[in-house]
């Protein structure tokens, strides 16, 4: 299979609102396989992509294989973060269509 990323996402929560994340369901991406599911505060997973430099994506699952997504990207727009798949400045979290958890 070959690595993929550091870290793939699998699922989110939401908070107060479908505009802002609060959990993210991750694994880790150990090349050969996925490590068991995890659950990351959406600060956490800021932390790791802006401070740690981890590289994290998006992965989804078809009931038989995993599908290897986009990457994340933690945006700042006016002292604020959001995780995105991409890197525009709308004021909300958007990792595609994970499912939630």
């Amino acid at each position: 299979m070959g690595e993929w990323a550091d870290y793939c996402i699998v699922a989110i929560r939401y908070g107060n609102s479908r505009k802002e994340i609060s959990h993210l369901k991750v694994r880790r991406d150990l090349s050969s396989h996925f490590g068991s599911p995890e659950t990351w505060t959406k600060e956490e997973t800021r932390i790791k992509i802006t401070d740690f430099f981890r590289d994290i994506i998006t992965m989804t699952y078809d009931g038989e294989n995993w599908n290897k997504g986009a990457k994340v990207q933690a945006v700042r727009i006016d002292n604020n973060y959001y995780l995105r798949t991409n890197a525009n400045s709308i004021k909300e979290d958007n990792l595609g269509e994970l499912p939630e958890f």
